[in-house]
């Protein structure tokens, strides 16, 4: 599952990096939850106060069938 903190505003991101000393880099790989320093975790705070979203990408489920010759099914795979 991957994680991330979407924030457009550049302001914003601006004032992030000249509160804590971040660069623009920085800030970015913190936002992507890439890095945890105390910095990164203040950064990610500040950007959820100030009109950043957490996104989420879970991963989707499949379903296989395994089928015989006559075309019915033998079992199924999930993958998750």
């Amino acid at each position: 599952m991957e994680k991330k903190i979407v924030l457009k505003d550049t302001t914003v991101r601006k004032m992030i990096c000249k509160k804590l000393g971040l660069s623009t880099g920085g800030l970015s790989l913190a936002l992507s939850f890439q890095r945890n320093s105390p910095k990164a975790h203040q950064a990610r705070e500040m950007a959820l106060e100030n009109g950043g979203f957490l996104m989420e990408e879970k991963p989707m489920s499949r379903v296989t069938r395994i089928l015989n010759a006559k075309g019915e099914t033998e079992r199924t795979i999930t993958n998750k």
